[in-house]
């Protein structure tokens, strides 16, 4: 359908697939830094070539993701641990997640919330973890 957001997705995955090459390549000259200056001269170009860590808070961006087949604009999740936005953990649509849960409508049980998010329970549980994991919430449950 919209060829301008097919086009800024491939843009993007392109330049994710750079920015992990190059961060791969420091990682392995600088392990081998300690063999001379050829190795560590080197693990210091790849790393000033690196793409810098998100730093900041985590936040809302609308990005183009693949949904049945089809490319479309939605909203992900941006973390340190997904700078590329998540926009589903384990099926669950992580950006409602992460409100509702931000909201306090997340303090029912895990039922209440799977049930307002139209999910499997256990779906969302996976997805509540990987929130935890990405630093987005306390074990507590809050954000």
């Amino acid at each position: 359908g919209d060829a301008a957001l097919a086009a800024r997705f491939v843009d993007e995955r392109h330049r994710e697939t750079f920015e992990r090459a190059v961060a791969r390549a420091a990682g392995y000259y600088a392990e081998n830094a300690r063999l001379g200056e050829f190795w560590s001269g080197t693990a210091d170009a790849y790393a000033a070539c690196a793409a810098p860590a998100i730093a900041g808070p985590v936040r809302i961006e609308r990005r183009a993701v693949l949904e049945s087949g089809r490319i479309r604009e939605r909203p992900v999740l941006v973390t340190p641990a997904a700078p590329r936005g998540a926009w589903r953990v384990a099926g669950v649509p992580v950006v409602d997640l992460y409100e509702l849960l931000r909201a306090g409508g997340g303090r029912g049980t895990l039922a209440d919330v799977a049930q307002r998010l139209d999910c499997a329970p256990a779906a969302v549980a996976s997805a509540r973890r990987w929130l935890e994991a990405a630093g987005v919430l306390t074990s507590s449950g809050g954000v």
